[in-house]
């Protein structure tokens, strides 16, 4: 099982385009990069806390898992199908968007480098409240997503 995560401005997608979007990525990670399930989570910031040119910012990011040692030329055509695709559907421009698939052990660092913002506590805490909205929020809208502030 590979990860993603996708940020965002909560309320910057419905949940109809949360579902496509989703779906989109993962159909383009079947064709480009395997048939391993990929499980998405969507981190939902607050419309103050996102900022480009120092401005409020509709931008976002997709950060997702790869096998080491992934060859470049697939990584690139994951990634431009995606751009293309995603453009497409939300409308956005490709400056406000960012893709970035990484290989396991630099997505493991990825993720290790969050957590270790987190005392003991505070991890148990956030990830246990992440958990539960994720789940929540899977079966009310279809999709895993969680507040980066809960």
């Amino acid at each position: 099982m590979r990860k993603g995560l996708i940020s965002a401005v909560r309320g910057q997608f419905s949940t109809a385009q949360q579902r496509e979007l989703e779906a989109m990525v993962r159909a383009h990670y079947r064709t480009h990069v395997g048939d391993e399930r990929l499980v998405v989570f969507w981190m939902e910031f607050e419309p103050d806390q996102m900022f480009t040119n120092y401005a409020p910012s509709q931008s976002a990011i997709v950060t997702l898992e790869c096998a080491n040692d992934f060859p470049q030329a697939k990584r690139v055509a994951m990634l431009t199908a995606c751009a293309n695709d995603w453009c497409a559907q939300t409308g956005q421009h490709p400056d406000h968007l960012m893709l970035a698939l990484l290989e396991q052990d630099l997505f493991g660092t990825f993720l290790a480098s969050n957590r270790e913002r987190l005392s003991a506590a505070g991890a148990i805490q956030f990830y246990g409240s992440a958990a539960m909205r994720a789940l929540r929020v899977r079966v009310t809208r279809g999709v895993f997503a969680f507040s980066a502030n809960r």
